[in-house]
């Protein structure tokens, strides 16, 4: 048995997660659009036009901070961005070059024709609308016309929308 101050000092400097890694080939599979669901790539230079009241309401909706935007994009990361009516519903981050994941303490590095799937987030309201599938297959089109046909992305096992969410998009588990 391991002494309890050795289990107290561990716990406090180690945190272990089981991350899933998943795999998709990007081929478009025509996810249907629900609603008024546009989706659009959203560079940064969509992002500095934005005044400055609604970009604010842009970060506040998809509970971002400028800051970590502005990180994304600075790395080259290609940007998909959902609305639906009007209003931010999900935004989907993708790095086609390294990319550091602070989730397994290093660096990301996608081969040629491969992407790494870094974020995606929904808004609350907007969950259960296909509006995170939809994006990966808007990503796909996107990205198979820049000679790029594989896509992976770490999702954590607790995380059952995103496994849902990349499951309808056909990608498959390849390894925990």
């Amino acid at each position: 048995a391991v002494p309890d101050v050795v289990q107290r000092a561990v716990a406090r400097v180690a945190t272990y997660s089981t991350l899933h890694l998943y795999r998709g080939e990007l081929f478009t599979r025509n996810v249907r659009e629900t609603g008024e669901l546009e989706l659009s790539l959203f560079p940064k230079s969509a992002f500095d036009a934005l005044p400055p009241a609604e970009r604010e309401r842009y970060i506040a909706r998809l509970d971002l901070q400028e800051a970590y935007c502005r990180q994304k994009w600075d790395r080259g990361d290609t940007v998909v961005l959902a609305m639906e009516s009007g209003k931010p519903a999900g935004i989907l981050w993708c790095a086609r070059t390294p990319v550091y994941v602070p989730d397994i303490g290093r660096e990301v590095r996608p081969g040629a024709g491969e992407c790494y799937i870094h974020d995606v987030y929904v808004h609350p309201d907007e969950r259960g609308r296909q509006v995170a599938p939809a994006m990966l297959d808007f990503l796909a089109r996107e990205l198979r016309g820049r000679d790029v046909y594989r896509a992976w992305a770490l999702i954590e096992r607790t995380n059952v929308a995103s496994t849902r969410a990349f499951e309808k998009a056909a990608y498959a588990s390849v390894a925990d």
